[in-house]
Parts: structure tokens; C-alpha cells; sequence
């Protein structure tokens, strides 16, 4: 029985199950992938530019603010927001969940 394998395309990844057959996966772009995460979660404008930057850079909250020229305390709440209207409570957890809404099969 062989392995599952995964190779680019020029529209996503091939991948190939354990029986052989082959199913594409198409990648969303980082637009899209936002996008779709700020209509799924009913996110506000500021909250979805919040969550591009915490999804798209490691940046910390002090340069996240400043970029946004929003006062650290605001952005903390729209980072609280963020997390109580997706189900998730950390950065990293945010960052899989945008990842995962770009592969869409």
C-alpha cells in the first residue's frame, strides 16, 4: 500500500491518496483566505487589517499598533474580539485556522 503524496500544481497541490487516485487541492489566495475568514466570522473592517497583520507577520502588538496607528490597549481589544468570534485564544491557533481556510479541497 503506498503513502499518501502531495506535489505543486500550477493551481494548488496534487494530491495523491493511498488508493493512487488523485484529488487537487486548490489554495486560496491570501486575500481570498482573509476574506472568507472576516465573512465566516462576521469580523469589522479594523478587526479583519488586525487580523491580517497578526496572521501575515510576527510582528509584536506595540509595531502592530503603531502600523495601524491605533494605542496598543485598542488592538488588544480587537484581538479579543477576533478570538471570542472565531473560537480560538491564541495567535497561533488564529494562524492555523487562516492556513486551513487556504487549502480548500
Amino acid at each position: 500500500m503506498s503513502s499518501a503524496s502531495e506535489r505543486p500544481t500550477s493551481s494548488g497541490i496534487l494530491s495523491e491518496n493511498a488508493d493512487g487516485k488523485q484529488n487537487a487541492i486548490d489554495i486560496l489566495s491570501e486575500e481570498e483566505a482573509l476574506s472568507r475568514i472576516q465573512e465566516q466570522y462576521k469580523l469589522t473592517l479594523r478587526e479583519a487589517e488586525v487580523l491580517r497583520e497578526l496572521v501575515l507577520t510576527d510582528d509584536t502588538q506595540p509595531v502592530i499598533s503603531e502600523r495601524l496607528s491605533i494605542r496598543v490597549r485598542t488592538l488588544q481589544n480587537h484581538v479579543t474580539q477576533i478570538y471570542r468570534k472565531t473560537g480560538v485564544t491564541t495567535r497561533a491557533r488564529l494562524t492555523d485556522l487562516y492556513h486551513e481556510t487556504r487549502l480548500r479541497t
